[in-house]
């Protein structure tokens, strides 16, 4: 166990914990074998924040379940009713050769199967781009560690960004110091620059108030191009950037207001691609825009369904552009545009609620998250084929990208989820009917009121539960193998059935 890399490592695999999880097992293993109260777990790991015993306990769960434990017959951390918790393991300290040691017969990163996964509500920017910035909270870097082994697997990550806010959609400059990004607070999007060496950050600030962001970094890395909106305004800028001194903002571009597209330098740093709608509701469109005449041209690109081609990554040597984007039958396809001859082609199609492919380092492969609910990071041949899992972890990941030092991912996490409550129109009082560490969404009564029907992801994937309003019960009513993700739930008229919309499927 590494406090610092908030890992727990064997010598086959490598997990990733949440920092909470990282606070128990670093309490634990500085007093082991010793039976530690509620009440001093709360004090010590929560920091005296007010909690309940049932928080404390569904973290117990979860770090046992990151060690495969089984409380019945504890080999890690044993309970005592109505007194505490032990951890019964030996602990001792290691140095860092014996940690290289104890990873040298193997690095491929796995995430036990849980029942109580962390998750965030409605990830609709996985279809609908710019819905993100609310739903995570933070950046993370993926160290790489080499290998003989012609795949890599992640060694650790660790969080590059700790503001109050949420963080998303990190862009990083030619020589890896500066990491432009946003940050989402209090219903403000701000366009940040940070400088990674000394942790100094900047604002690209717009006297009118508009929201800055996403951008990126041109390939000289002297300059950032990006979005400034309003709902009612709609436009692009380059900047020009030395150190942390930022400059006036140039307009290159206005779009129809109610567009939050994405932008990306070219390898030419007088060329820019963007995605920008014709309004609210309307499907977005690839375009290329050349910096010196202003010309602006929409480029070859998929067939457009849902909210459009709104998700593109630029090959990291090429002048070629990998396009994310759904089918008419809701299936993510990947397709290549040469941004010189204007071909587009097919590379593959995955029917799975997934997005936002981008090249690997070496332009030879797709890096994807995994399916609905993501954590981990694959990589595909590009057949769609030769899926490798390089990275895993525990809480949810996001929006996958290169850093600049030929082996690095950077993506976004965190953890959010929803709960269900009911609230009683008369008196004004409001109970819970479900409240796990889980989503749990699109409740709907039964046609007589009696019964609540749900879904819940407490076994790992949506499931459809029913919640009992007369004796309390909750019940999971179906054992679904697969990824899929609903979109609503209706009662037969004799709540004999219940119907349920997927992506492209009724149930």
């Amino acid at each position: 166990f590494c406090e610092q890399q908030q890992t727990l490592s064997s010598s086959s695999e490598v997990l990733q914990l949440e920092p909470l999880m990282v606070e128990l097992l670093a309490y634990f293993c500085r007093h082991p074998n010793e039976i530690i109260s509620v009440d001093q777990l709360i004090d010590q790991v929560w920091q005296g924040r007010v909690v309940t015993d049932n928080a404390v306990s569904r973290l117990i769960t979860k770090l046992r379940r990151a060690f495969a434990d089984d409380a019945r017959q504890p080999k890690f951390i044993a309970t005592f009713p109505k007194k505490g918790y032990k951890f019964v393991a030996p602990v001792a300290k290691i140095d860092e050769y014996d940690a290289q040691s104890l990873m040298s017969g193997g690095t491929q990163v796995t995430r036990p199967d849980t029942e109580e996964k962390p998750a965030e509500s409605g990830w609709s920017f996985l279809k609908f781009p710019f819905i993100a910035v609310l739903l995570v909270v933070m950046v993370v870097l993926v160290f790489w560690q080499v290998w003989q082994a012609p795949q890599p697997s992640a060694r650790f990550a660790r969080a590059l960004t700790s503001m109050d806010g949420n963080e998303v959609f990190p862009s990083f400059s030619a020589d890896g110091r500066r990491m432009a990004f946003m940050s989402v607070k209090a219903q403000r999007l701000r366009l940040m620059v940070k400088d990674l060496h000394n942790g100094n950050s900047a604002e690209i600030n717009h006297p009118d108030g508009l929201n800055t962001g996403p951008g990126d970094w041109s390939k000289q890395g002297d300059k950032l191009v990006y979005l400034a909106a309003s709902a009612q305004r709609c436009e692009y800028y380059t900047v020009e950037i030395k150190g942390l001194t930022i400059g006036e903002p140039r307009l290159i571009h206005r779009c129809p207001a109610g567009s939050y597209g994405k932008v990306l330098f070219t390898h030419n740093d007088q060329r820019v691609v963007f995605s920008e709608n014709a309004g609210p509701g309307t499907p977005y469109s690839i375009y290329e825009l050349d910096l010196t005449t202003q010309s602006k041209r929409r480029l070859n690109q998929p067939d457009l369904y849902l909210s459009g081609n709104s998700q593109f990554d630029l090959h990291p040597h090429k002048d070629k552009l990998l396009i994310s984007s759904p089918d008419k039958q809701q299936w993510e396809g990947f397709y290549t545009l040469d941004l010189t001859t204007n071909k587009l082609d097919l590379l593959f199609k995955q029917d799975a609620y997934i997005c936002c492919g981008i090249w690997d380092h070496a332009g030879e492969n797709v890096i994807l998250m995994g399916e609905h609910p993501a954590y981990q990071l694959l990589s595909y041949d590009l057949a769609g084929k030769n899926k490798q899992v390089i990275f895993s972890g525990s809480r949810r990941i996001s929006l996958p990208r290169r850093f600049n030092n030929g082996a690095d991912y950077v993506f976004l996490s965190g953890d959010k989820h929803t709960d269900i409550q009911i609230l009683d129109l008369e008196s004004g009082e409001v109970g819970n009917i479900a409240n796990d560490t889980v989503d749990e969404l699109l409740a709907t009564f039964s046609t007589n009121h009696q019964v609540i029907g749900y879904i819940s992801m407490a076994s790992g994937k949506e499931q459809v539960w029913k919640y009992d309003l007369a004796s309390g019960e909750r019940r999971k009513i179906t054992a679904f193998t697969d990824s899929r993700h609903y979109l609503d739930l209706h009662w037969s008229p004799d709540d004999r059935y219940i119907a349920g919309l997927t992506f492209n499927e009724l149930h």
